[in-house]
């Protein structure tokens, strides 16, 4: 007998964003055009906020979906920090970097921010 598999739900890049603490919203795209260029540097990954959870998870369905993207991340390419040094991208490798054991992740850094996508109210 074969039982049902379930279905974990999957996202595209052009799907992940940024929104700052003043509403203002990036895609991932936008922030990995921007930052191309920049020097890659490694980081603690202790300095690294983890005080708060930076997607929804509200069921079991969330955190599989959230575990699958930790699990499929590439820790080949930097996270990007925006203009405050704040973690515009790259939560996932993050979780993914600690999870391994690693003490540093590759970072960039953006000296300016791109122009924002949209603006949600806060």
């Amino acid at each position: 007998m074969e039982f049902p598999k379930v279905d974990i739900d999957k996202i595209d890049l052009i799907d992940s964003e940024y929104e700052n603490k003043s509403g203002y919203v990036w895609s991932a795209l936008k922030l990995i055009e921007a930052s191309k260029g920049l020097p890659v540097f490694n980081i603690p990954l202790a300095s690294i906020d983890l005080s708060f959870l930076p997607f929804r998870v509200d069921n079991m369905h969330d955190l599989l979906f959230q575990m699958n993207r930790v699990k499929n991340t590439d820790l080949k390419y930097p996270i990007i920090l925006d203009d405050h040094g704040v973690v515009a991208d790259g939560y996932h490798r993050i979780l993914k970097a600690i999870y391994l054991g690693k003490t540093t992740i590759k970072a960039v850094r953006l000296n300016t921010m791109p122009d924002a996508d949209s603006k949600r109210d806060v």
